[in-house]
């Protein structure tokens, strides 16, 4: 099959919604498919020109230079430059030309994002030339509840984002709270098709613990890691909200915040020295495969209190590396929860409390090893990258049949 892939970032830029479109394009080739992928040449919701989401109407400033072709890995990357964003949605005529004289070479073509307009004209072309339309939303919920986002989140829904849905043959869920999302918005039952993320397994088993790190950080007994984004809703101030009551227990531990600052983390460390924490906290911002890869083998426990994962790929990482992890009950990450394990956190109720008591609750937990062991069995057998894209496979197949 020629697959065209589309999403709003890729490579080098990396996230969840990017880093699934890369490797199930890498697997995918492996199964002997053609994949072309198309995004654009933004790096991050900053780096182009238009009106902001946290402050509706700021100018941002200008996207960097990347190539607009190249060869990464057997696939093949074409990337558009928008000339301006409203919101998530980037005008970028230069893409819709391209689908317009090309879409037909294409035998399925896959978008991912909800409120990104590059599946939003993909799902348009694609009606018009007749060319079967899978969609992957990943996430169709809001974190952010400003009223003006919230109006035009509701008027997505009604107008574009109708389209796009009733336009794919197939809708892929990444979990059943995902799926529940699609029905929310009247799609039936029969158009859904459950396929969850993949981890590299053999990349975060068995990691020799990084000895140097360990020194570089103070050499603490306990290390506690987060990873994500330094936005609200990835939830790292529960974490310095609990670190004083957890530090009376385990004096010798560090916090350990990795993640790209998106404008939150002069808040975070102002509540950490309020809270007289800041000597425990360690923001490394983002760092590179490699060196997380050390961080993971050095963390006793990991923790994600976040409102809007749609799935939490870095918590399939914390558990393939043999780390006990602490999760928000909600979104995708209670997915997680309920079909590999970890500790969870209600959101309606106290959250640093319950952070408290699962750190305490692993740090004394006899049977902890037996459960991460388990956890890491079920990665290894339902959330390979390989068996993800024979399933997306199954549906191209499907949709083009």
């Amino acid at each position: 099959m020629k697959i065209l892939q589309i999403t709003q970032r890729f490579n080098p830029s990396i996230s969840g919604s990017q880093y699934h479109v890369y490797r199930i394009s890498k697997e995918l080739i492996r199964l002997g498919h053609e994949v072309t992928v198309l995004t654009t040449m933004s790096m991050h919701n900053k780096d182009i020109r238009g009106f902001s989401t946290s402050r509706p109407f700021t100018l941002k400033s200008i996207n960097p230079a990347l190539p607009k072709f190249e060869h990464m890995e057997g696939m093949k990357v074409y990337r558009f430059k928008p000339i301006f964003q409203f919101w998530m949605h980037m005008s970028n005529p230069s893409m819709f030309i391209f689908l317009l004289k090309h879409i037909h070479k294409y035998d399925v073509v896959h978008g991912h994002v909800y409120m990104g307009a590059e599946s939003n004209m993909a799902a348009k072309v694609c009606r018009l030339r007749k060319i079967p339309f899978i969609f992957t939303a990943h996430d169709l919920l809001s974190t952010q509840r400003e009223a003006i986002i919230v109006l035009l989140k509701d008027l997505y829904d009604k107008i574009e984002g109708r389209f796009t849905l009733n336009t794919a043959k197939k809708l892929i869920a990444l979990t059943s709270e995902n799926k529940k999302q699609y029905e929310s918005l009247n799609i039936s039952e029969d158009k859904i098709r459950i396929i969850p993320n993949g981890v590299d397994y053999e990349k975060f088993d068995n990691l020799t613990k990084s000895k140097k790190l360990l020194k570089n950080i103070g050499s603490p007994e306990k290390v506690v890691l987060f990873v994500a984004r330094l936005v609200k809703y990835k939830g790292a101030q529960h974490i310095i909200k609990a670190i004083p009551e957890i530090n009376n227990d385990y004096p010798d531990i560090k916090f350990v915040f990795i993640g790209e600052d998106q404008g939150y983390k002069k808040e975070l460390v102002q509540l950490a020295k309020n809270l007289d924490v800041f000597d425990k906290c360690i923001f490394t911002g983002k760092v590179d495969e490699k060196d997380l890869l050390k961080y993971y083998s050095i963390a006793d426990v990991f923790i994600l209190p976040s409102i809007g994962e749609g799935f939490g790929l870095v918590a399939l990482e914390a558990i393939a590396s043999g780390i006990p992890v602490i999760l928000a009950d909600a979104g995708g990450l209670k997915h997680i929860l309920s079909e590999i394990g970890g500790y969870p956190i209600d959101m309606a109720k106290d959250i640093p409390k319950q952070i408290v008591e699962n750190v305490k609750n692993i740090f004394s937990d006899p049977s902890i090893d037996s459960e991460i062991e388990r956890g890491k069995e079920v990665l290894k057998r339902y959330y390979t990258w390989g068996r993800v894209a024979k399933m997306i496979e199954r549906v191209y197949k499907e949709v083009i049949s």
